[in-house]
């Protein structure tokens, strides 16, 4: 019984998971073809298809980004066009006029709402996003407000980049969670978002508001890693363990005398 406790004593010093530090994941120049004067589709993304980034300083973090839409009058999901500009990434769909008058942003106008699937390669915690608003006709508004969701236990892929096809599954627009633009641009934290390896990000989801456009610049998230002890509690750890050496040697001795 001192044995096992001792035993789980050790284990539990190094079990526990932890988070890095705020990594920044770059949209802006993320191919070739963008400029912040034309709306050129990125040729890198093979007409709008997915593409795969490393964040900015973390080079063993990468995320697969694919484009979607969501048709307001009953929520089901079907592809879009990803494309890459000087302000940042943005969503075009097939109703979207070839993305002119602004629709080639992200935005909730005209009966569908733009947004991204994110696939990383290990579990993240969405902190933050940076945001360039853009009036999207023909509602005339110009709001930036947008919606995240943790898509943890919900869509798992394997590998981690798999090629997936949401299109035709319902983007549930209930589970996903507001964040207020109010009309600007710039950096908005996001806390308490959990961890997941899939996450979506889009403008807003709620059947109330129908105003906004934006492009999104960054995202920011702090990866999920194994925690490493501190100087402390590797001499407990080690301690621990030679408490339990000291054990076996002592029930190896006792058996020989016995």
């Amino acid at each position: 019984m001192r044995l096992a406790v001792l035993a789980a004593a050790a284990l539990a010093m190094v079990a526990p998971f932890g988070a890095k530090a705020s990594t920044t994941i770059t949209f802006n120049g993320a191919c070739v073809n963008a400029t912040s004067t034309t709306q050129a589709r990125c040729t890198s993304l093979a007409g709008g298809g997915p593409v795969t980034l490393t964040a900015t300083n973390d080079p063993t973090l990468q995320v697969r980004i694919s484009a979607w839409q969501m048709k307001q009058s009953d929520s089901l999901i079907r592809s879009a066009s990803l494309g890459a500009f000087g302000n940042g990434f943005g969503v075009t769909g097939a109703d979207d006029s070839n993305g002119d008058n602004n629709l080639h942003a992200f935005d909730n106008v005209g009966g569908f709402t733009d947004f991204i699937m994110l696939q990383f390669n290990r579990s993240v915690s969405l902190t933050g996003i940076n945001r360039i608003v853009y009036d999207v006709p023909p509602t005339g508004g110009a709001d930036s407000d947008a919606s995240f969701a943790n898509a943890h236990g919900i869509i798992n892929p394997t590998p981690w980049n798999q090629a997936l096809d949401l299109t035709g599954g319902n983007a549930l627009p209930a589970l996903w969670t507001e964040v207020a633009g109010n009309g600007t641009s710039g950096a908005t934290s996001i806390s308490n978002s959990g961890f997941s390896a899939v996450w979506l990000v889009g403008a807003s989801m709620l059947a109330t508001d129908r105003n906004d456009g934006f492009k999104l610049r960054q995202i920011m998230v702090v990866p999920q890693t194994p925690a490493v002890p501190e100087p402390a509690t590797w001499a407990m750890l080690i301690m621990g363990f030679g408490a339990i050496g000291y054990s076996l040697r002592r029930r190896q001795a006792a058996a020989v005398l016995a």
